[in-house]
């Protein structure tokens, strides 16, 4: 895969294949928000934003909607400005394609640290769909989060 693009369209691709640049694509996320770029303007956040399906919709537990994606970043926004230091890492990241029904789930678990000696645990979600024209777009991206007691999601 190349920069500003979304996921590849071969049809020969194996659903490992696919669920590799999947994760990757998912990995980006932490990275784009630890460079404190929101709205993912970056060259690094345009390739993101590539790959957002028009019916995005998100859903973290700190929050009583579904969010678009646009609601979504003016959240990680003000979460910038009340948590400057913040700071996000992957700890683990799986995917599961489902070729046949064009879906895919990748499941990343992060560590956030919001402020000095606070660490939650998180588990996302973000949800897959092959287009018509070969694309993989992102349509749902799910967030929950634990204390530094927890274990794991998975």
């Amino acid at each position: 895969m190349t920069e500003n693009t979304t996921p590849s369209t071969a049809a020969s691709q194996t659903p490992d294949d696919i669920g590799e640049e999947l994760k990757c694509l998912a990995l980006e996320w932490p990275i784009i928000l630890n460079e404190r770029d929101a709205d993912f303007a970056s060259p690094r956040g345009q390739a993101i934003r590539a790959t957002i399906a028009p019916e995005f919709t998100a859903v973290l537990d700190s929050y009583p909607s579904k969010m678009t994606w646009a609601e979504l970043l003016q959240v990680w926004a003000q979460e910038h400005v009340d948590y400057p230091n913040c700071r996000l890492e992957a700890t683990g990241c799986q995917a599961y394609v489902d070729v046949k029904k064009g879906t895919a789930k990748v499941y990343m678990e992060l560590n956030m640290k919001f402020v000095e000696r606070i660490d939650l645990k998180a588990l996302t979600e973000l949800r897959w769909m092959r287009y018509e024209d070969g694309r993989w777009l992102v349509r749902g991206f799910y967030l929950m989060r634990g204390h530094s007691g927890s274990t794991g999601f998975v």
